[in-house]
């Protein structure tokens, strides 16, 4: 069975298929062992558009193209095919299921325990699809609203319902008016959901727009994505994305904090870039470890935290044993 996606070529207006080049779908096909049907159509069809595959979460390939490499996620019993934007989660192949057409997809939130995100590749690659479109069309609201089921159901009698929905994340429902615009509707608990539109015609979206604002009101809550996360530092101050050095004299001092921080501190552990460092350790994209003697700790600081270095000279032993971790516990 060919997967043709013509419904995600429409969506984002691809008039050309717009394939991995074969060099690339070779490397991922060495690096698996083997590419399920569904997959190898995606990358043959869709796989170098840009906006379908890393405006929020980011399409996996050998050189990076959208951010990550393919590599860098190995696990035993599980092909990586798929990363959410700040690696909180990652979704994968079983390996024994790789040699299926349309295989399940599984998450996984630490590298050990998986879930089953979506009963196919195909209906995966879908929902991605649309909420990318989401995230990417250039007319678009900059905050959630927040709605509840009796208003979800107003949305559900008034667009038309699209066959992108999935399971992703904690539930996605998506309504298409027009088929340059689309609607997304995300569980965020009993009785409480977020909705996103947006579209890549302006009238489009300002008929669209005025719709849902006569059927939900002015009333309704906003909520931007900045919020959210200062909610989430609140809730949890210690331990969201957080780079934190203990030793000698230095108990849970804060080098840094956010997706960027992380990220940045990770990639060095993983291309070997702290020379200064006796020995690191990293579990899951942006959880590493780094140990260093005081000595090489205060060199390490002077080069990369130059500005924490002149609030801690005075207090770095140079014969004591220190640990930076970097953890995400979002």
């Amino acid at each position: 069975m060919k997967y043709t996606y013509s419904e995600l070529r429409e969506l984002f207006q691809l008039t050309e298929p717009a394939p991995l080049s074969e060099e690339e779908i070779d490397k991922i096909r060495k690096h698996f062992g083997a590419i399920p049907q569904a997959l190898e159509d995606y990358y043959r069809t869709c796989g170098n558009c840009a906006e379908m595959n890393s405006s929020q979460d980011f399409l996996l390939t050998p050189d990076e193209k959208y951010h990550y490499k393919l590599e860098r996620w190995n696990y035993k019993r599980y092909s990586v095919f798929y990363v959410e934007n700040q690696c909180v989660s990652v979704w994968g192949i079983k390996k024994s299921d790789l040699g299926l057409d349309n295989p399940p997809v599984y998450e996984t939130y630490n590298g050990r325990t998986w879930y089953k995100t979506c009963d196919t590749v195909s209906q995966f690659l879908m929902s991605q699809a649309y909420l990318q479109a989401v995230f990417s069309f250039e007319y678009s609201i900059d905050k959630f609203r927040q709605i509840n089921s009796q208003q979800l159901d107003l949305i559900a009698e008034s667009f038309p319902h699209t066959n992108a929905d999935s399971p992703l994340y904690t539930g996605v429902r998506f309504f298409q008016p027009y088929s340059d615009t689309v609607i997304a509707v995300l569980s965020n608990g009993e009785n409480n959901y977020e909705l996103l539109y947006s579209s890549m015609d302006e009238e489009h979206f300002a008929e669209v727009d005025s719709s849902i604002t006569n059927l939900l009101g002015s009333e309704t809550d906003y909520v931007s994505i900045d919020e959210e996360l200062e909610e989430e530092y609140e809730l949890f101050p210690d331990f969201v994305r957080s780079i934190r050095l203990f030793g000698d004299g230095i108990e849970s001092y804060l080098l840094g904090a956010g997706f960027t921080d992380c990220q940045k501190i990770y990639d060095m552990v993983c291309s070997r870039e702290i020379p200064e460092a006796e020995r690191t350790e990293k579990d899951y994209p942006f959880n590493c470890c780094i140990y260093l003697t005081g000595k090489n700790l205060a060199a390490f600081l002077q080069r990369a935290y130059p500005e924490h270095y002149s609030k801690l000279a005075d207090k770095i032993n140079p014969e004591a044993e220190y640990r930076i971790s970097s953890i995400d516990f979002s």
